[in-house]
């Protein structure tokens, strides 16, 4: 069960960092945006591959359960993303 709601949390915590970022970069230049936008992710992907490993090495978890409840997370947490920031910019009407 700490599998699951250690797993759950960081794609959480992944998902309210990049929706932070959003909110502070949206009134920026297009240039500005684009750079700390990206480079947030990039940011997020090194503190997840941290995290994965410290979960998987230092707390022992159960790797086959760890593994499918955050593939799982991260899969809505990234859709509930992609889905906000349509929703905030206009782009497509969903």
């Amino acid at each position: 069960m700490k599998e699951i709601v250690t797993a759950l949390l960081i794609s959480l915590f992944n998902l309210f960092s990049g929706i932070l970022v959003y909110k502070i970069l949206i009134r920026k230049s297009d240039k500005i945006f684009y750079k700390y936008f990206f480079g947030s992710i990039l940011f997020r992907y090194v503190i997840n591959l941290f995290l994965l490993w410290a979960c998987f090495k230092l707390l022992n978890y159960e790797k086959l359960t760890f593994a499918l409840s955050y593939l799982i997370g991260t899969f809505f947490a990234i859709l509930i993303e992609i889905i906000y920031l349509n929703k905030k910019s206009n782009f497509l009407n969903l």
